[in-house]
């Protein structure tokens, strides 16, 4: 097992902890985390740093078989001996996936995916652009939830600058204040739940308001981005719900629905 150097790329990932039980059932636990995932293909398989471990609270799982870590040229280093891992579900804009991580010192990385990674999802990287593009069967079958997905390696930066605007209090969900996470739909999980419309239930038909030459330019520039989204479609349906604008402090229009 080697913890290497070769060829990098970091990414920006979600994770929650998990715990499958005896019976092959799954839970989630404590709260999700995000970080830097450091793509190397110098590495074996996958890590995680020990202080992600600790500061979140991840329960470990011990090995049946230590491993000793090395480095690319054979020599031990001082992270020793690999003796525990941790299962995570890992999302990296989109691209969901349950995996399992041993936990050692990663240096400046939270989360290293190795040759084991690299291998199981086949990815297209262009090294010289820092893109990483989830096209591989296995991806498409296995991990995505929407179309494959072309990921900038200076997309963080972005990131980034959206932690800096936000208050404190918020900051550590900075990672869904983000424009392309505001418009994604969350992945499904275990605990999505349905919505049972009730038999003979008549929908509410509502009025249609009035609105001013720039709200009606606001509602036809929405409309036309949700439409180019995916997130709605036309419909010549007679049901409908009126909208409305609210002015921001800025000076811009909020859509919102009457439902």
């Amino acid at each position: 097992m080697s913890l290497g150097n070769e060829s990098q790329l970091q990414l920006y990932f979600r994770a929650c902890p998990l715990q499958t039980t005896p019976e092959k059932k799954t839970t989630y636990l404590s709260k999700p985390f995000h970080g830097w995932a450091m793509v190397d293909s110098g590495a074996t398989s996958v890590f995680i740093h020990e202080r992600i471990v600790k500061e979140f609270k991840i329960p470990t799982i011990k090995m049946d078989r230590p491993k000793k870590l090395r480095v690319i040229d054979g020599r031990e280093i001082d992270s020793g001996i690999v003796n525990k891992y941790v299962q995570l579900e890992v999302e990296i804009f989109g691209h969901c996936e349950i995996l399992s991580a041993y936990v050692v010192n990663t240096g400046h990385n939270d989360l290293v995916l190795g040759m084991s990674w690299l291998k199981c999802h086949n990815p297209t990287i262009e090294w010289k652009k820092g893109w990483v593009t989830f096209n591989s069967e296995y991806c498409r079958d296995n991990c995505l939830h929407h179309a494959p997905q072309v990921l900038a390696g200076k997309t963080p930066d972005l990131e980034l600058k959206a932690v800096r605007m936000l208050p404190d209090i918020y900051k550590m969900y900075a990672d869904v204040f983000t424009e392309g996470e505001m418009t994604e739909l969350p992945p499904h999980r275990p605990f999505d739940i349905s919505i049972y419309l009730k038999p003979g239930a008549v929908p509410r038909h509502g009025p249609i308001y009035s609105v001013s030459v720039k709200e009606d330019e606001e509602l036809k520039k929405n409309i036309n981005n949700q439409l180019a989204a995916g997130h709605i479609r036309p419909s010549k349906s007679p049901m409908a719900s009126p909208v409305i604008f609210v002015n921001k402090k800025n000076r811009k229009l909020r859509m919102c629905i009457d439902y």
